[in-house]
């Protein structure tokens, strides 16, 4: 396993991502039990008259001793699709308690001052102006690292190739994994809402009847496992999306300011996760929810075909995070890339000790068999006890770390 600072960061200490060897007994799965409605029609909520019809996600996290949930697009009434047309902002955020007894929890959501009766929309700020998070536009998760509290959004918006953050940093920048697809383009107008479509402007293919293929150069990761150059489907969903990580503010929990644009697509649509303690090494974790860690896992899409596959990339960022001068974020997530595996016996025949590299982003592969496998050479069996265990040689050498694995 592998991790390293983004391009153009300042380097973090490795770490090795360690892997319990205690066997554990499997959780008894029951007879799922409904509890009622949490949102929506038929759902109790505090206040009762609250407007809330229909929503999706519900991603919670805790911070500041409450138990936050985000909601992606939501409907006040039935006819808030109608009536509204495409909002500014949709996403909602509710609160739950911290513990529950038996029964259905109650969902407190935040409201606006001026009309108690209607939620009071998430909004991210890039300055001073309002980022529009309309239709599919949504919070993608939050976080707390002890101190403040932190959301990833996405806008779903397309990297250009000469497209800069907010700090002017380039986000597809030279020697950072990515490259520019100089032929690709946006379907126009869009399908629905700001939809974006990837085409090819220079052979005109990809849009629907009524529509044309605006130039526009694109920013491409040609090391996602969705990339193939031999199709506009391989190479459209290689295209980076913009992600803003930003802060909450301490007098308005609804509104957060961007501290960062992430450009990626291997974390479309993430799972995320802090915990307590995270050492880097076999001894002294604490996986149990916390400040120490953020773990974010992700896929560079929701589905693949015709020989892509959208496997699981996983990234780590130490906690707190470092807001510098209170307005940009020191981002230095370091990513999983491989294994350098070097096996040998341990003591105990059921384990297997495996050194694991650390590399950037460049170098960045899915936590998966396929990208284990690739990460090495061919690979070569040895015998351990009655298990067996698999054995090659790097294909690289950065910083290494020893883990203990379960043999398999």
């Amino acid at each position: 396993m592998v991790t390293g600072p983004a391009a153009g960061a300042s380097a973090a200490a490795p770490f090795s991502l360690p892997v319990t060897a205690e066997r554990v007994s499997a959780p008894s799965v029951g007879e799922p039990r409904l509890l009622g409605t949490l949102a929506g029609v038929g759902a109790t909520l505090n206040p009762a008259e609250t407007k809330l019809y229909g929503t999706d996600l519900g991603i919670s996290f805790e911070h500041a001793g409450k138990l936050y949930m985000i909601f992606g697009d939501t409907w006040t009434t039935p006819e808030s699709l109608c009536d509204d047309g495409e909002p500014h902002n949709d996403d909602m955020l509710g609160t739950l308690p911290l513990s529950r007894d038996a029964g259905m929890p109650v969902l407190s959501m935040l409201r606006k001052t001026d009309d108690p009766t209607l939620p009071d929309p998430i909004q991210i700020f890039r300055g001073s102006e309002s980022l529009k998070l309309g239709w599919l536009q949504v919070p993608l998760g939050g976080w707390s690292d002890g101190q403040r509290a932190f959301m990833l959004f996405d806008q779903m918006q397309l990297v250009s190739c000469d497209e800069t953050a907010q700090d002017g940093q380039a986000l597809c920048p030279a020697g950072n994994a990515l490259s520019c697809g100089k032929q690709l383009g946006t379907c126009d107008p869009p399908s629905f809402a700001d939809d974006r479509i990837v085409c090819d402007a220079d052979r005109q293919l990809g849009c629907a009847e009524g529509q044309t293929c605006k130039k526009r150069p694109l920013c491409v990761d040609p090391t996602t496992s969705q990339y193939d150059d031999a199709s506009l489907e391989g190479l459209a969903n290689s295209v980076p999306h913009r992600v803003e990580i930003g802060v909450q503010r301490a007098d308005e929990p609804v509104h957060f300011d961007t501290v960062h644009s992430w450009a990626t697509r291997r974390f479309s649509q993430p799972a995320l996760r802090t915990v307590a303690r995270f050492t880097g090494h076999p001894e002294g974790n604490d996986y149990r929810p916390g400040p120490g860690a953020l773990l974010i896992w992700g896929r560079p899409g929701y589905a693949a075909q015709e020989g892509r596959e959208a496997q699981l990339y996983l990234m780590v960022h130490d906690l707190p995070l470092d807001l510098q001068g209170g307005s940009a974020l020191r981002f230095e997530p370091r990513y999983f890339a491989g294994v350098n595996l070097n096996v040998h016996v341990q003591p105990l025949p059921s384990l297997v000790t495996i050194v694991l590299d650390f590399a950037s982003m460049e170098t960045m592969l899915p936590c998966t068999a396929a990208g284990i496998a690739r990460s090495i050479a061919p690979g070569r069996t040895k015998s351990v006890g009655s298990r067996t265990a698999l054995a090659g040689t790097a294909t690289r050498a950065p910083v290494q770390k020893v883990v203990t694995l379960a043999a398999a």
